[in-house]
């Protein structure tokens, strides 16, 4: 072999190698995007079937264990107790329409009462006296009363009808001492106001003043006592006899006439004149 030869066959070697290399990367990278694929596609199939509650439901019942078999079926009763509630072919209760006759005797027959009955009235009761009167009660007495007691003599009296006591309440108790109120409230409840005479002596001596009587009504509405509080000495006895004539409506409490205490005022005052 000559270096020409040597030299093409190197450059072949040299060519031929990358395209022998090229060729297996381009089936592996294809096997690998195929695997790829199947799996993404694999995972969006399972995603969307789990996603549906109906598909969801039948992976669930595949990937479960099988439930256990049934239990088995109770045993048949007896041979005795099945002919005697049930027919040999029909299954069916079997229940007798005619006379059956016993398959054992009787130990003992029954007693027969042979006492004859008591003699007496047709239609008594039994304990009824012989020669009685049809309806009648046992223990009355002939000739008693309809309706009377057992023992008694004679008709039983009518119970008096019970006697009904409706209590009334009393009022309550007008109270002892008087009820104090307002100089407005005696002033508005006055039916007759009497006015007290100027004093000469305060008036030649040109004296004014107020003069301020406590008084207590009673029941009626009369002033029955009077008391000066204040004013001056020359007023008194003058505002005193004009409280005593006062006249006044009476105070009701709870309807009740109670006694009432108050203070008057009189005032004193000259005219611009004197």
């Amino acid at each position: 072999m000559d270096m020409r030869q040597a030299t093409l066959f190197e450059e072949a070697l040299v060519i031929s190698g990358p395209r022998r290399s090229g060729g297996r990367v381009k089936w592996f990278f294809l096997l690998t995007a195929f695997v790829y694929a199947a799996g993404l596609v694999a995972i969006i199939i399972s995603s969307i079937l789990m996603a549906h509650p109906q598909f969801r439901e039948a992976v669930l019942e595949v990937a479960l264990v099988a439930p256990p078999p049934p239990p088995p079926p109770p045993p048949p009763p007896p041979a005795g107790s099945a002919k005697a509630a049930i027919g040999p072919t029909t299954g069916r209760v079997v229940i007798p329409t005619g006379f059956v006759a016993p398959t054992r005797p009787a130990k003992s027959l029954p007693s027969i009462d042979t006492e004859a009955p008591e003699v007496g009235v047709v239609g008594g009761v039994p304990g009824g006296v012989i020669g009685g009167v049809p309806g009648g009660v046992i223990g009355g007495v002939p000739g008693g009363v309809l309706g009377g007691v057992l023992g008694s003599t004679g008709p039983v009296p009518a119970l008096p009808p019970p006697k009904v006591e409706i209590q009334t309440q009393a009022p309550p108790p007008p109270p002892s001492k008087p009820i104090r109120v307002t100089t407005g409230v005696l002033k508005g409840n006055a039916i007759r106001r009497v006015m007290p005479t100027y004093p000469a002596v305060a008036r030649s001596a040109h004296l004014q003043g107020t003069v301020e009587v406590h008084v207590i009504v009673d029941e009626e509405g009369n002033v029955i006592a009077a008391e000066v509080a204040s004013g001056h000495p020359l007023f008194r006895e003058a505002a005193l006899a004009a409280a005593r004539q006062w006249k006044f409506r009476p105070t009701l409490v709870s309807g009740i006439p109670v006694k009432v205490s108050g203070t008057l005022s009189f005032i004193f005052q000259l005219n611009t004149g004197e």
